[in-house]
């Protein structure tokens, strides 16, 4: 440990210990006797404290993740640019790094799929506010005893908005970055590296998490870059048989050589691992909490440092939610034709400004969007009963905004060609991952996924699938569409566009008599199983059989059905 800062005192922080170093700092673990916890403080090596670019990249660190709010970017809590030395303090894990917990063997699929999930929502949100890593590894990726995963190390992050200003600390031709996970944009040095540099690491950790070994090996790293450049895209099922078929498709496209050709966003590359892979574990990572664990013995750290209270991250919960998902790619290639530059994506905004607007009206809360594409969900705060019709409803009058939008850019109605614009919507369990900064939330699981190949099946419609429709009918008019196939089976899940509103929409409401109270209290399964049935008759022409028994002996009457069809 460095004598200097050993045994002595930063600010109000007590130096504990050496617990890490990289090439332009040292972490320690260190004591706040104010609040009586344990944090890390990153404190920039005395070799550099007088070098301007480095400190200067140093306290552009501490401002990056400073504004980063998020339950999987750790948290700064102090940062102190003029001290000497400079640092910076942030929550403290014991739990190690994803390289630690890599060391001890493969985890499970599903919990592979776990901590993709949540490496890509933090990358995710991180990219959206306009923040690139750049030096995504297993290193930067810190554990804690839950198994819940941070990202860390912002030191050669760059915020997009800068690449091609002047007063940018590393210069074109600069390689920046580790080899084992680096981009072939970066191996060039280009300049102009975005979002999706990200993407290419996080899908080489995921082929190391999956096979137990890196895509690229080389003697020296001058090698390993060529093969980053050049190198054929390996398979990770020649390495592990046990792997789904869909892996390889999902490294091949992770690990492209083009930029363009990688996924839009992390968040779409953990969504594929997510329904790759088969879902996330429920409740905790039981492995991935017992190689934490085992890290900890490991790095001889106390048992009982604590982190909890005010840095407690976040719950994630599993909802059922309805989600939207909507695509206007075509919508911006045709206004870019017509009006081209600056007047062309301030069409875009507006489009996407009144599709939100849209969705909030109709309770939704939009989650992402791109200048393409939108995902808004309907159930995130308070499941409602009407949640898909209020979904569907929304995708309506989105419909109808694309169409004002065309009418007013070519001055005349639109003609009989489907719309430029994709819809799909879906009704199930999904992943709500809540952030600290005003209430935004991220959604993710195989019903994000399944509601994505819905809407780029749409072909200008507003798709649906069964478990949708079955929440919705009655209120609109739908056609059967072709079913979509289920990933790595043999079934397929049915699917219908929705034409329009019902002009007499018809619901089942249960109405009191004077006297006797007929409504179902307590009963809303029972309700709904036989607004279903009712619903079926009517909408395929069809006769039920209901069976009703009633068994008052149990002190609350119990409705018990038995459905058949008769033609």
């Amino acid at each position: 440990m460095n004598s200097e800062i050993a045994a002595r005192m930063l600010g109000s922080y007590e130096i504990q210990e050496e617990v890490g170093k990289g090439g332009m700092a040292t972490v320690y673990r260190a004591y706040q006797a104010n609040i009586d916890r344990d944090v890390a403080i990153k404190v920039i090596l005395k070799s550099l404290d007088r070098n301007e670019e480095a400190v200067q990249r140093f306290q552009r660190e501490a401002r990056l993740i400073a504004r980063l709010e998020h339950p999987h970017i750790l948290p700064v809590y102090d940062f102190d640019g003029g001290h000497e030395p400079p640092y910076i303090v942030m929550r403290y894990l014991d739990g190690g790094t994803l390289k630690d917990i890599l060391k001890q063997g493969m985890l499970p699929l599903n919990e592979v799929s776990y901590l993709i999930q949540q490496v890509g929502t933090a990358l995710d949100y991180a990219h959206r506010q306009g923040i690139v890593h750049r030096d995504i590894k297993p290193s930067n990726i810190l554990i804690d005893r839950e198994g819940n995963t941070f990202v860390t190390d912002f030191g050669i992050a760059r915020m997009v908005a800068e690449q091609g200003s002047g007063d940018q600390i590393t210069g074109t031709g600069v390689i920046v970055g580790t080899p084992d996970y680096m981009a072939p944009e970066q191996v060039l040095g280009i300049a102009q590296i975005d979002h999706r540099a990200d993407i290419y690491a996080l899908g080489v950790i995921f082929f190391q998490m999956v096979t137990g070994h890196l895509p690229y090996t080389s003697e020296n790293p001058a090698g390993l870059l060529v093969q980053h450049l050049q190198g054929e895209i390996p398979s990770a099922i020649a390495i592990n048989g046990d792997l789904p078929e869909e892996t390889d498709l999902i490294i091949k496209r992770a690990l492209a050589k083009e930029p363009d050709e990688r996924y839009l966003s992390a968040l779409a590359l953990a969504n594929a691992v997510t329904e790759a892979l088969g879902g996330i574990v429920g409740g905790r990572p039981a492995k991935l909490r017992q190689a934490a664990g085992e890290s900890v013995i490991i790095r001889r750290l106390e048992p009982d440092l604590s982190d909890t209270g005010s840095s407690k991250t976040p719950s994630e919960q599993n909802k059922n939610i309805t989600a939207l998902y909507a695509n206007a790619s075509e919508y911006s290639e045709i206004i870019d034709e017509v009006l081209g530059g600056e007047e062309s994506r301030r069409a875009v905004r507006d489009f996407w400004g009144s599709a939100e607007a849209v969705v909030l009206e109709y309770g939704g809360l939009v989650t992402s969007s791109t200048d393409d594409s939108m995902l808004a969900i309907w159930g995130a705060e308070a499941t409602r009963e009407d949640d898909a019709e209020r979904a569907v409803r929304a995708a309506l009058g989105i419909r109808i905004s694309l169409a004002g939008a065309l009418t007013d850019l070519i001055d005349e109605e639109p003609d009989e060609e489907p719309l430029p614009l994709d819809i799909g919507i879906n009704t199930g369990i999904a992943l709500l991952s809540p952030m600290d900064n005003g209430g935004q939330m991220t959604a993710s699981g195989a019903t994000i996924g399944l509601t994505n190949r819905l809407m780029q099946q749409a072909r200008g419609a507003v798709l649906i699938t069964h478990e949708t429709y079955t929440q919705i009918r009655g209120v609109f008019d739908v056609e059967p569409d072709l079913p979509l196939r289920v990933r790595r089976s043999r079934k397929t899940i049915k699917t219908y566009r929705v034409m329009l509103v019902k002009p007499r929409a018809f619901r089942l409401s249960t109405r009191g008599i004077e006297g006797v109270e007929t409504q179902m209290v307590g009963r809303d399964g029972e309700l709904k199983s036989l607004q279903n049935a009712f619903l079926d008759t009517v909408e395929e022409e069809g006769t039920q059989m209901v069976t009703i028994i009633s068994e008052p002996g149990l002190g609350k009457s119990r409705l018990l059905y038995e459905f058949s069809n008769w033609t």
